[in-house]
């Protein structure tokens, strides 16, 4: 009984409200900055220092790219 029920307010709930469409997000996260993640990734295994460097370039492209 519970099976139909629960059909039935489904069906019911389709028909009335429908669904909600999820909207794609735009991109804000510029080319520039996915080299530059692109090469800090790199850099993790290999140079500690630069990594660290790449870190904060990276940081700061992606609160800019996030404003505009």
């Amino acid at each position: 009984m519970w099976n139909e029920t629960q059909t039935i307010l489904l069906e019911t709930a389709e028909e009335t409200i429908g669904f909600k469409q999820r909207q794609k997000q735009k991109m804000w996260i510029s080319d520039e900055t996915f080299a530059i993640v692109k090469e800090k990734r790199e850099a993790k295994s290999k140079c500690p220092e630069k990594y660290r460097e790449l870190k904060t370039v990276v940081q700061r492209h992606l609160r800019g790219d996030k404003q505009q």
